[in-house]
C-alpha cells in the first residue's frame, strides 16, 4: 500500500472516530474518575497525534527530500542533528 493511501485511509478514518455518531453515549467511569466521553477523547487525541507524527515523518519529509535532492537533505539532517527540536531521525 503506497505512503498517499495509507495517508488519506487514516485521515479518513480520524475523522469518522471524531464525528463519533455511532457511538452511544454513556454515563460510565473508569476506575470511578475518569468519565468515558474524556477517555473516549483522549484515545482519539493520542491517535490523533501519533498519526501526525507519522506524517510528517514519512510523508511530508518524502516529498521535501524530493524537492531539495538527497544529497542536500542529507546535509540539512546532520546540521539539524544537534538542534534540540530536532525528534525525527
Amino acid at each position: 500500500m503506497s505512503d498517499k493511501v495509507i495517508a488519506w485511509s487514516g485521515g479518513v478514518l480520524l475523522l469518522i472516530l471524531h464525528l463519533d455518531f455511532w457511538r452511544p453515549q454513556r454515563v460510565a467511569l473508569y476506575g470511578g474518575w475518569l468519565p468515558e466521553e474524556l477517555l473516549y477523547r483522549l484515545v482519539w487525541m493520542l491517535l490523533a497525534w501519533l498519526y501526525l507524527m507519522y506524517f510528517c515523518a514519512r510523508i511530508w519529509r518524502s516529498k521535501a527530500d524530493e524537492q531539495v535532492g538527497e544529497s542536500e537533505s542529507r546535509s540539512i539532517r546532520a546540521e539539524l542533528a544537534g538542534s534540540p527540536i530536532y525528534l525525527v531521525p
